[in-house]
Order: C-alpha cells, then structure tokens, then sequence
C-alpha cells in the first residue's frame, strides 16, 4: 500500500471514529477520504483497498452496506448518523472492517 492509500484509509478510519464517538455523520462518497481517492477513478474503485479486499466496487460486500441499509430503512429523517444501539453496533463494524486493512508495516520511500 503507498502512502496516499495508507493516509486515505487513515483517514476513513477517523471518520468512523468520529461517527462512533463524536456524533459524526456519514455523508458517503462526499466525506470518505477513500472515495475521494478512488471513486472517480476509472474503472471506478478498483484501486481502492476495500475493492481489493472484497473484490467489489462502490463498498458492496462490507459492513457498510449493513449501515446503509439500516439507516435507509429506520434512519429516514436523520443524517446517517448513530441513532441507536443497532446503529453503533453497524458503525463499529465498518470501523472494525477498515482497521483490518492497515498495513502490518508502513510504507516507506524507498
């Protein structure tokens, strides 16, 4: 992984944080470091960890998903943000998920 991606996830993974415990909101592709990395690529994500991982675009086969749904679906009037115990649960998850993508080792120059 460079050390943009390294820096992007990093900053992914802070935006969970944030919506975990600082009442952050989850605003997409519009707040994700990694989107702004890698969505508008073309062909769009598959340079992107999560893609890599997953071998699926625009974050399908994670927990994000999960959280989506569920805010789509009892989060209707609300930014997505938590609003529950269910929805923590979810946060925490894509948290988890993202943090499993760090690098045993950071990147160096040479």
């Amino acid at each position: 992984m460079d050390k943009e991606t390294l820096e992007a996830l990093k900053g992914s993974i802070k935006k969970w944080e944030r919506i975990i415990y600082e009442n952050g909101q989850d605003r997409g592709v519009n707040n994700c470091p990694l989107c702004n990395l890698f969505y508008y690529q073309i062909p769009r994500c598959m340079e992107c960890p999560v893609c890599k991982k997953t071998d699926r675009r625009k974050c399908k086969g994670t927990p994000y998903m999960d959280w989506f749904e569920y805010q789509e679906e009892f989060g209707r009037n609300i930014p997505n943000v938590i609003f529950d115990e269910e929805s923590k649960e979810l946060a925490q998850k894509e948290l988890d998920f993202l943090k499993s993508l760090l690098p045993e080792r950071e990147p160096t120059d040479e």
